[in-house]
């Protein structure tokens, strides 16, 4: 019991010297970079596409895509933001790098929906949503020319089961999210002189209980 009280006593000053000792100070945009460029256990090529590096096909920037799969959530943030910054450039390897993009939204449907909260700032949510969304439907297309929603559809029946115990919200996102990379599928056939099929984007299958 005696030392029970001495840890608490310990711990109740220390608590209070981090709160005197960061008095009137505020974490900004630049304090939260700063800590992520700094991290040794983040990839360097990460941290040059953050900073806006020119796309590069090579052994490390595969490295980074791969990254996308950690279990580190904290770490996942800024490979996430790096990421982003990737795709949404031209390049020549669109292929690859909307491959990795439509995986994790397929695999990760929760961890990729909750990158785009207000506190993220290492991500305007608006561009990113966008850049998402045109890549995930180029490699939709990839997958099947002749009718792209099949994989689209493949894609939202894993967003439904996995927020089926979420929250309504991530249900909302998710349904935006299709539906807004479903406009860009049809953007894409326009562009490229394609007719957009009308209503062949089949009905997800509801997972089983």
């Amino acid at each position: 019991m005696r030392y029970t009280i001495v840890i608490l006593i310990i711990a109740c000053c220390f608590a209070a010297c981090q709160r005197d000792s960061g008095q009137g100070k505020t974490t900004t945009k630049a304090d939260i970079e700063q800590q992520y460029l700094n991290d040794p256990l983040i990839l360097p090529i990460a941290k040059e596409y953050y900073k806006g590096k020119k796309p590069a096909e090579n052994v490390q920037t595969l490295d980074m895509l791969d990254s996308l799969f950690i279990q580190d959530s904290m770490r996942l943030r800024f490979y996430f933001a790096a990421t982003t910054k990737l795709i949404g450039q031209q390049m020549n390897f669109r292929e690859i790098v909307s491959l990795y993009a439509f995986k994790f939204v397929r695999d990760r449907p929760k961890q990729f929906i909750s990158q785009f909260t207000k506190d993220n700032v290492l991500l305007d949510p608006n561009t990113a949503w966008d850049v998402w969304c045109l890549n995930v439907g180029y490699e939709s297309m990839m997958k099947d020319t002749a009718n792209p929603y099949a994989a689209l559809g493949v894609l939202e029946t894993s967003m439904k089961a996995s927020f089926r115990t979420v929250s309504a919200n991530a249900m909302e996102m998710g349904a935006t999210f299709i539906e807004n990379t479903r406009a860009k599928i049809n953007k894409l056939q326009q562009e490229q002189g394609m007719v957009a099929p009308k209503d062949t984007m089949p009905a997800a299958t509801e997972p089983k209980k």
